[in-house]
């Protein structure tokens, strides 16, 4: 009898595939797991950093104060996730300071 004909062969072979494609399933739902954990994360730390800076751009704005709007955009793009930042006199409908980044396809580590 052929070694390949045997039953503990046959046994052996659909064990080893069975275990390699379970692998490639859960290795997916992981990676997709971890996909959004680590959007979540990065939204929680660009809210963190926009409720840093809100109280001096609000006072910017209040107090007509271009550099300190300026100064305001610049610290938030020491960020890398930040692509826009735009500081608006709402009465006076006018842009104080903007700044944007060109969108890519990198992927920051």
């Amino acid at each position: 009898m052929l070694t390949s004909q045997k039953l503990s062969y046959l046994q052996a072979k659909r064990s080893v595939i069975a275990a390699v494609f379970l692998g490639l399933i859960f290795s997916t739902f992981q990676i997709i797991i971890d996909l959004y954990d680590q959007r979540s994360e990065s939204n929680k730390t660009i809210t963190q950093v926009i409720d840093i800076m809100r109280e001096t751009a609000a006072q910017a704005v209040y107090n007509v104060n271009e550099p300190l709007a300026r100064k305001v955009v610049n610290g938030l793009f020491q960020y890398k996730p930040v692509r826009l930042v735009r500081i608006v006199d709402d009465e006076l409908n006018e842009t104080m300071a903007e700044m944007e980044r060109p969108k890519t396809r990198e992927v920051s580590p």
